[in-house]
């Protein structure tokens, strides 16, 4: 797996968490995305919105959006290492920076909520 964290304008300043993930039923793979609220330091834990899956396109992208939805430029991006899935919990190791991140899903809802440590 691989991954990118991008800093995004819109609609406010935040971190945008994309990670390639296997799509089972089309066979390839997508981008689950999650939006920060900020960078979270090690031992930190902050919130993270999980949004609409997005084209594989933005691993590499930098500059405008599709749809005129701000800029994004790529702060981070790499290998994920999966160490854990389940339902409401998931472990990554991401290349840089170095150390998990673990998601643990507080609310699942029409938009699921999140809660993003750095361990």
């Amino acid at each position: 797996r691989t991954f990118a964290l991008l800093i995004h304008d819109h609609p406010k300043l935040h971190l945008d968490l994309l990670v390639a993930w296997p799509d089972l039923v089309a066979g390839t793979e997508i981008l689950w995305t999650w939006r920060l609220t900020c960078w979270p330091n090690p031992g930190q834990t902050v919130d993270a919105l999980r949004i609409s899956n997005h084209p594989l396109l933005y691993l590499d992208h930098e500059g405008p959006t599709r749809s005129n939805r701000g800029t994004v430029r790529r702060i981070a991006s790499g290998a994920a290492h999966c160490s854990l899935q389940e339902r409401d919990r998931i472990q990554l190791e991401l290349a840089r920076p170095t150390g998990d991140w673990v998601l643990v899903l507080e609310e699942a809802q029409e938009q699921e909520t999140w809660r993003v440590t750095r361990v």
